[in-house]
C-alpha cells in the first residue's frame, strides 16, 4: 500500500513538473499568441495555479460524495458527465 502511494505521488509531482516547464516554455506562445511574452507567460502560469489549487477542492467535494454514496456510483456519474459534456 505504501509503495502504491509513493508511486502515485511521484507520478503526480512529475506531471506538475512537466506541465510547469511547458507552461514556462511553450504554452505562452501556443495558447496566448496575441498576448505579450510576459502576459502570455503569466496567463499560462495562471492556468497552472488554477489546476494546482482546484485539485484539493475537487478531492473534498468528490471525497464527500464517495463517503455518502458508493464509490463505483460516483465514478460512473463522473464518467457520464464527462461524456455528456464532451460530446457537444
Amino acid at each position: 500500500m505504501v509503495l502504491a502511494s509513493v508511486v502515485g505521488t511521484v507520478l503526480e509531482w512529475y506531471d506538475f513538473f512537466i506541465y510547469g516547464a511547458a507552461a514556462a516554455l511553450v504554452f505562452n506562445q501556443l495558447f496566448f499568441p496575441s498576448f505579450s511574452d510576459l502576459a502570455g507567460t503569466m496567463a499560462a502560469f495562471g492556468t497552472f495555479a488554477l489546476g494546482f489549487f482546484a485539485r484539493p477542492l475537487g478531492g473534498i467535494i468528490f471525497g464527500s460524495l464517495v463517503l455518502r454514496h458508493d464509490w463505483f456510483a460516483v465514478i460512473l456519474l463522473l464518467g457520464y458527465r464527462a461524456r455528456v459534456h464532451s460530446s457537444g
